[in-house]
């Protein structure tokens, strides 16, 4: 019997009695698996521990729920003895720095938020083409703006600022420069 591929990747086979190409090769049998040593077997103990984990990782609550409240508007020193604003996690015993890994959702209220509202405004209009008002209350108009930002950023976008968020867009800061104060956005330190 002699094989050859076919341009559609299908095995032919041709029947060496008769000529014949019509035919298909019969599926290869698959041999045992050799049983694994002692070696293998605790790589393959490994593996499977492993994968159990990421699957439970995975099917865990999202990191913005482990993250705190936001309930502070922070500030943070950046290069150039500038600083940059936003959304801040406080601990009630006033422990400074501040802590900018910190979740704000629907129906939150207060400076935290404002502080985000300042940065969608101050950052992102020309993104948004519109400005949200800043009235210190997550209600749709923010929810929807954060949606757009995390999309414009290819980030998750459920509307909620956590952690994840926080990294990745840009927070209105100043930097000092011979020149004076610069007043612009960028990502956090």
């Amino acid at each position: 019997m002699i094989d050859s591929m076919n341009h559609g990747g299908d095995m032919q086979t041709t029947d060496r009695h008769t000529g014949s190409g019509q035919g298909r090769a019969p599926k290869p049998t698959t041999p045992a698996a050799p049983v694994p040593g002692p070696r293998k077997g605790v790589a393959a103990l490994a593996t499977v521990i492993l994968a159990v984990a990421a699957a439970v990782a995975m099917t865990s609550s999202p990191a913005s729920a482990a993250a705190p409240t936001c309930n502070r508007y922070g500030a943070w020193d950046i290069a150039n003895g500038g600083r940059i604003h936003g959304p801040a996690y406080l601990p009630d015993s006033g422990a400074l720095p501040y802590q900018w890994a910190c979740t704000l959702r629907y129906g939150a209220r207060g400076n935290p938020v404002l502080a985000l509202q300042d940065n969608i405004n101050d950052c992102y209009s020309s993104v948004l083409r519109y400005r949200i008002d800043s009235d210190s209350s997550f209600g749709n108009q923010t929810r929807n703006a954060l949606i757009a930002i995390q999309r414009h950023h290819g980030i998750a976008a459920d509307g909620v600022y956590g952690p994840q968020t926080a990294r990745t867009i840009r927070h209105q800061g100043w930097i000092w420069t011979p020149y004076g104060y610069y007043w612009g956005c960028t990502t956090l330190p």
